[in-house]
């Protein structure tokens, strides 16, 4: 067992549960759930409120300790003024990111593999629903004050305090579709992506693909030597996971090899060259975590497709420019560029050479 195995077991086993604080005698008729909360929130009408009084009640409400308790279930039953000073029980980053990943839909932004230059930044999840539970509107604050003051409780769903943990994050994602992909093709590549699945890269980790997939079972050996490290095809998850790479601009890519020929599974018909191809130890792909923090790297299934993403817990203040140009014939380049975000000011340049020896265009 590797020692990113033994660590991640290691957090697995050591994530404390949130401290249970009493809230007194709490009743079932002075607890509110959220969902009634909300429909509070619509009869108010502000025009008949004194709006200076009802500031004052606000800032006093804000002032009363934030208590909880937690209720089966996955509900939380909390104080009022939790939600007013936006002091919520905490979820360690890991246990809401994984607990709140069924709960993601899609990505709003993904790698941009049809243009030769784009810019990126980071994106967000597309959830399923709507999960904000900070009141931003003073009729918000004022039913939540009048619930304060009446020693109600809300319930709220574990769901909604994981979202406001994992809101503060970066997403940074490849998307892929797998329906095009032949039996062999999909079973080596997703071989090679569930392992990395659910990885953590810690600060200052270095990972090795050709490492982290050698000797697995169950690899699609099909025809020539059968006793390979790995089988052909998972250079399809070595491509997705060295553009998003490209995307984050803390990851440095320390070793890239590209393919001697184009396959159109890996390139798409229009814009290639930002390809990963892997050979026993002699072709590989490795990356650094160069960032103070660690990175969460998670596939989010989609009908025949998925998401392969890199998150960091914490928002980034750079961004990259992708530009993607071939020179000679069967000579290209892809390169990244990161950029300070206040000043657009350029921090560091990085260059992918691909060499050809043909061009085919074979499925497989």
């Amino acid at each position: 067992m590797n020692i990113r195995n033994i660590l991640k077991i290691s957090i697995t086993l050591g994530i404390v549960a949130a401290t249970y604080i009493s809230i007194g005698n709490t009743f079932a008729e002075n607890i509110i759930n959220f969902s009634e909360y909300q429909k509070e929130v619509k009869t108010i009408t502000i025009k008949n409120i004194s709006k200076t009084k009802a500031f004052q009640e606000i800032m006093q409400a804000q002032n009363t300790p934030c208590e909880y308790i937690i209720e089966k279930k996955d509900m939380y039953i909390i104080s009022p003024s939790c939600l007013l000073k936006n002091e919520l029980p905490k979820i360690e980053f890991k246990e809401a990111i994984d607990y709140l990943w069924p709960y993601i839909d899609s990505f709003n932004m993904v790698y941009n593999d049809v243009s030769q230059t784009f810019s990126y930044q980071w994106t967000s999840p597309i959830f399923k629903k709507n999960y904000e539970i900070i009141p931003k509107t003073l009729e918000e604050k004022i039913i939540l004050t009048r619930f304060q003051n009446k020693w109600e409780k809300i319930r709220i769903h574990k769901s909604s305090l994981a979202y406001q943990t994992v809101k503060k994050a970066n997403f940074y994602t490849v998307y892929k579709d797998t329906s095009i992909l032949k039996r062999c093709t999909k079973k080596n590549y997703t071989i090679a992506l569930n392992k990395i699945n659910g990885v953590i890269l810690w600060s200052e980790e270095t990972l090795n693909l050709n490492k982290e997939i050698m000797k697995l079972k169950w690899y699609c050996k099909w025809a020539g030597a059968q006793d390979l490290l790995f089988y052909g095809w998972v250079c399809g998850f070595a491509t997705q996971l060295f553009r998003t790479s490209l995307l984050v601009p803390t990851i440095e890519i320390t070793k890239r090899y590209p393919h001697n020929e184009r396959l159109v599974p890996y390139y798409s018909d229009y814009v290639f060259w930002d390809d990963a191809a892997l050979y026993e130890m002699n072709k590989q792909l490795e990356i650094k975590n160069t960032w103070k923090s660690d990175l969460y790297l998670k596939v989010l299934e989609k009908d025949n497709a998925n998401y392969f993403v890199i998150i960091t817990p914490e928002k980034s203040n750079q961004w990259v420019t992708i530009k993607k140009s071939q020179g000679e014939w069967l000579k290209a380049e892809v390169q990244r560029e990161i950029y300070q975000e206040k000043t657009d000011m350029l921090i560091k340049k990085d260059s992918f050479i691909s060499t050809y020896i043909k061009k085919t265009y074979t499925t497989q």
